[in-house]
């Protein structure tokens, strides 16, 4: 396989005499890695994550990948997806993590790391390893009447999740997963798993930007969604107070009808309120399960 040309430089960022495979990590999600790989020196067959010298889950290097074969013009299948076991032992969670790809035929191997030079890939294995989310699944659906809609739990668990929306430059903001949906059964999720952020709750500093979602505070763990949400200046139509059925199920935020339209020191005010609510349903979410 020819792995030559300016492209590839540009990819890896390395001298063309150094190059011996290419791809790595492109997604950590809490359940599941994702990547892709190849060797100039021929196929590979399986990737493997060790902490220490403990082997604690593998894939094959099966699938088809067609956004690398275009541009790289290869034709093999060179995507991976390795699936984290339920439970990690103990004694193992802070050893050190290792992704190797192996040629069962060429007797060769390649450590791999993040493609994406902003994870560390090995800390933030160990963090999961070492957290709540490890299993944990979601999926943030987008822009949906007004709402920034998806779901994050784990399966057959009956806890809450909370999760972060994300802006660059902007302080996360932490977010509970508790709204009622219908279609989580097929994935073994609790039915009270899903979010829906009204827009009109959010400060105008938000029009422009990128939205996205993590499990983690860092933003490094991302819910997986299949477009990227920009929120634009015709998307903030501020609206009558809706009746509600539950009104003690609202937010101090969506109670008010004109948030975008607040001074910006009432907004501070009203921000630190919402915040406090959200730290009580969190108290109280613990203990809960004390």
């Amino acid at each position: 396989m020819n792995f030559k040309g300016r492209r590839l430089k540009r990819y890896l960022f390395l001298k063309r005499k150094n190059v011996e495979f290419l791809g790595g990590i492109e997604i950590l999600m809490p359940d599941k890695l994702l990547g892709w790989v190849a060797s100039k020196e021929g196929n590979l067959d399986e990737v493997r994550l060790y902490l220490g010298e403990h082997l604690i889950a593998k894939s094959p290097i099966n699938i088809k990948r067609n956004d690398v074969n275009k541009t790289f013009k290869v034709e093999q299948n060179l995507g991976f997806n390795i699936i984290f076991p339920e439970i990690i032992p103990k004694d193992l969670r802070d050893l050190e993590p290792k992704l190797i790809a192996i040629s069962y035929t060429g007797n060769k191997t390649f450590e791999l790391n993040s493609i994406n030079s902003s994870l560390n890939i090995k800390r933030s294995i160990k963090q999961l390893f070492n957290s709540n989310l490890l299993g944990a699944k979601g999926h943030f659906d987008g822009l949906v009447n007004k709402k920034l809609t998806g779901w994050a739990g784990k399966p057959n668990n009956s806890d809450n999740l909370f999760i972060w929306m994300q802006c660059k430059g902007q302080t996360p903001i932490k977010i509970v997963c508790d709204i009622y949906r219908n279609d989580l059964e097929k994935e073994g999720i609790n039915n009270k798993s899903g979010f829906a952020i009204d827009i009109n709750r959010l400060s105008k500093i938000y029009i422009g930007k990128e939205i996205y979602f993590s499990f983690d505070e860092n933003g490094l763990i991302r819910l997986p969604q299949i477009n990227s949400i920009i929120l634009e200046k015709k998307d903030f139509i501020n609206q009558s107070l809706r009746d509600f059925k539950d009104n003690n199920n609202l937010s101090l935020i969506d109670k008010e009808e004109n948030y975008l339209e607040m001074p910006d020191d009432l907004k501070g005010h009203w921000d630190a309120l919402e915040k406090f609510n959200l730290e009580l349903k969190e108290i109280e979410y613990r203990l809960n399960q004390k």
